[in-house]
C-alpha cells in the first residue's frame, strides 16, 4: 500500500497501520489487597511495642504520651492546656520517679512540670526526690534521661519548692 505523504512525496505505509485495530480490551479491576506497606510497618513495629509492653507502668506511659501530644502543640489555648496539664498529672500521680527514668516517658514528665501549676511541680519535685527506693535527685541527675527532668525542674520551679 502506498501513501501520499504532505511534502506529496510517495512513501511505504508501515505494516501495523494495514492491520485493522483491535477493540482494546477492558482491564480487569483490581482485587482490594491489604496494603502492603501498611502490614510492613506495622509488622516492623510490632516488636518494639512488644518489648515496650514488658516495661512498668507500660498502658500510663501510652496513655501519657498521647496527652503530652496534645499538650506540646502551640495551637492550644490557655484553658485546654490546663486541661491536659491537669489530666497528665493526675494519671501519673506517684509514678513520676520511675517514669522519669524512662526514654519517651521522661518527656511526658518535663511537659508535666513546664505546664503544671506551681503546687503540682512542687509535688512532683518532692515525688522524684525523695523516690520510695532509696533515690534522691541527684541519683536521678546521673540517670541517662532523667537528668533532663531535673533541667526543667530548675528551669520552671520556685526555689523553696523542694
Amino acid at each position: 500500500m502506498v501513501a501520499k505523504n504532505t511534502a506529496g512525496t510517495k512513501r511505504k505505509s508501515s505494516p501495523s497501520s494495514e492491520r485493522p485495530k483491535q477493540p482494546k480490551q477492558q482491564k480487569q479491576p483490581k482485587q482490594q489487597q491489604p496494603n502492603q506497606h501498611q502490614t510492613r510497618s506495622s509488622a516492623k513495629r510490632a516488636p518494639k511495642r512488644e518489648r515496650q509492653s514488658h516495661r512498668r507502668h507500660a498502658e500510663v506511659v501510652i496513655e501519657a504520651k498521647a496527652l503530652w501530644n496534645k499538650l506540646r502543640m502551640k495551637s492550644n489555648a490557655k484553658d485546654e492546656t490546663r486541661q491536659l496539664a491537669d489530666g497528665l498529672f493526675d494519671l501519673l500521680r506517684g509514678k513520676f520517679a520511675e517514669v522519669a527514668m524512662q526514654h519517651d516517658a521522661s518527656r511526658v514528665v518535663q511537659a508535666a512540670v513546664q505546664f503544671g501549676t506551681p503546687d503540682q511541680r512542687t509535688e512532683i519535685v518532692k515525688e522524684i526526690g525523695s523516690a520510695g527506693d532509696g533515690r534522691t535527685l541527684s541519683d536521678l541527675c546521673r540517670v541517662q534521661y532523667g537528668h533532663f527532668v531535673v533541667l526543667k525542674a530548675i528551669k520552671y520551679c520556685g526555689r523553696d519548692d523542694a
